[in-house]
């Protein structure tokens, strides 16, 4: 190989080197670009997340709230019926005192009507 002819080669060589330094450099650019894209997407996620962590605390709290106010109403609703209950059973136990109390009127009107009936006999005689 004459000199010529490896001058030929190297430049050829070099050619071929340059051309692919740049191609390395577009393909570097494109993925310098996709990164920035890549770190674009990722500071979205980031704020979507922050988002639904911070919906997430909201329903939390407002789940809390529902908690406590089921609390709150189930005690009330406790007392109520134990309220109610209490007054059932008092007019229940007056109901019973008012029928014992009935039965021994009805007990007197009899005797009374049979002593009534015994004196008109004894009147008419």
């Amino acid at each position: 190989m004459t000199n010529e002819e490896f001058q030929v080669l190297v430049l050829e060589k070099l050619s071929l080197l340059d051309t692919d330094v740049k191609k390395l450099e577009t393909t570097q650019t494109q993925f310098g670009s996709q990164l920035q894209d890549v770190k674009e997407n990722q500071n979205r996620f980031a704020s979507d997340l922050q988002d639904v962590k911070e919906n997430q605390n909201r329903f939390a709290s407002d789940l809390q709230d529902v908690k406590e106010r089921l609390i709150r109403i189930e005690h009330d609703h406790g007392k109520t019926l134990t309220a109610l209950l209490d007054g059932w059973k008092l007019h229940d136990e007056k109901i019973d005192r008012i029928l014992l109390r009935l039965d021994s009127v009805e007990e007197k009107l009899e005797r009374h009507d049979i002593q009534i009936s015994v004196l008109d006999r004894r009147a008419t005689r």
